[in-house]
């Protein structure tokens, strides 16, 4: 199955996805309080509200999920200062576009809807990145608008939107890249389980990648699922050993937990080609490690119509590889039919953030599934609208944040803490501190 990972690296220009190694099981996870300013690898003071968020210190791992109300996009600083960013979300669906097709308005868009998002990350990167403008590695976990960006044919009230000289459209990642420049580009791969690079969207994306490699030199690979190495420190990787990502799912195959051993869960073309399944269930999932944290983040993973195609079901056979773990980035923003019961129980997660970028996110059902995994769970939202809100006011007690930037600190010794600042401005004030919280 590597052997096969290897020659597409080799032919078509890999890419990546991460995921970390798995311990022995631990014990559900449950986040204590302990008390502040113990531990850490800096004497700096630590920030108020009403600061802003201090600098990162090298040995910190931090993991910050950047509020635009377009989709995802979450920035992680390693312990030795490589960075990598997840996803760019530049979802187009207006309200006026979902109200005319029927479907599921959007949540609003931060700060204003006359900043574009691209902007708004770039500006998040810059801010907080060590290397400012300079990201080590971009991954991006699946093909869809609220993670890439979306062409402009797709909405047609959108088509006057400026095109790069090299011909592709200023939105999603082609736009960030203008802004950031990335040394490595790491996606699912657009040939795998099917080959889709005649289709508007990748030949869109394809002359992102092509413009890239010969405007900044950046490299593209294909995400290996299974790997722990593909996506490693690229500074000072020898000081901080208790630090991995593993790359746990992608395109169809699933890590075993052996190795770097894979199982393919796709069906043969046919069959993929008959159902043609939503982008969500070939999502890159990943496990970070951080000596006692842990983390899983596996974009929009799901299990929809799991009775009639076992095979669209990716959660399911993760589980045997997954522990508990300290945070959770809820699959698919928290929706219906992902974040299955089997998988919470597995996870017990101490915390878990939304990304909403739709008015129907997070679903109440997956919210009651995921207290039930875990009591004593913390929520954390980027973005939830009023009638959601009010909806899950039964939960209101287990929500950190409904709205704002979420930012995590984890310090080597393992201690945490949640800053959520202001996404109403680009000022971000931190508006609310929770922690430190000691890993299980």
């Amino acid at each position: 199955m590597n052997k096969f990972f290897a020659s597409l690296s080799a032919s078509v220009a890999c890419a990546l996805l991460l995921c970390s190694s798995c311990g022995d099981p631990k014990s559900p996870q449950t986040p204590n309080i302990v008390k502040p300013g113990g531990g850490g690898s800096t004497t700096v003071k630590d920030p108020e509200v009403g600061d802003n968020l201090n600098a990162w210190t090298a040995g910190d791992l931090e993991i910050h999920f950047i509020s635009t109300g377009r989709g995802e996009s979450t920035l992680y600083i390693f312990p030795d200062g490589t960075s990598m960013l997840i996803d760019c979300g530049g979802s187009l669906a207006t309200k006026a576009i979902c109200d005319a097709r029927g479907i599921e308005g959007p949540t609003e868009w931060k700060p204003s809807d006359t900043t574009p998002c691209e902007k708004v990350i770039a500006d998040y990167i810059k801010k907080v990145n060590p290397n400012k403008d300079k990201v080590d590695y971009f991954l991006l976990s699946h093909f869809d608008e609220d993670h890439m960006g979306k062409y402009p044919p797709a909405y047609p009230e959108t088509a006057n939107m400026p095109m790069h000289e090299a011909g592709f459209y200023m939105n999603g990642i082609g736009e960030l890249s203008t802004y950031i420049k990335f040394n490595k580009i790491i996606d699912r791969g657009y040939k795998l389980p099917v080959d889709r690079s005649n289709e508007t969207r990748f030949k869109d994306y394809i002359k992102v990648l092509n413009w890239n490699k010969t405007a900044n030199g950046t490299q593209y690979e294909v995400a290996k699922p299974g790997s722990n190495t593909q996506i490693a420190m690229v500074h000072d990787p020898s000081k901080y050993k208790n630090f991995s990502v593993r790359i746990l799912c992608g395109s169809g195959y699933v890590w075993t937990g052996q190795g770097e051993e894979t199982i393919r869960t796709a069906p043969d073309y046919d069959a993929i080609v008959a159902r043609n399944p939503v982008e969500n269930v070939w999502s890159v999932g990943l496990a970070i490690n951080f000596g006692a944290f842990n983390m899983f983040t596996a974009g929009d993973l799901q299990y929809n119509d799991r009775t009639k195609y076992p095979w669209m079901d990716v959660e399911s056979p993760l589980i045997p590889v997954l522990n508990p773990v300290e945070v959770m980035k809820a699959d698919h923003h928290g929706t219906s039919n992902t974040n299955c019961p089997e998988l919470l129980n597995k996870l017990k997660p101490a915390n878990v953030v939304f990304t909403p970028w739709r008015d129907v996110q997070p679903n109440a059902a997956t919210v009651k599934n995921m207290k039930t995994s875990n009591s004593m769970v913390n929520f954390f939202s980027t973005g939830t609208v009023a009638s959601k809100r009010t909806e899950l006011s039964g939960y209101a007690d287990s929500f950190r944040a409904w709205d704002g930037h979420i930012a995590i600190r984890i310090k080597p010794d393992g201690k945490y803490t949640f800053y959520v600042l202001e996404d109403r401005d680009m000022n971000r004030k931190i508006n609310a501190i929770y922690g430190p919280y000691k890993s299980n």
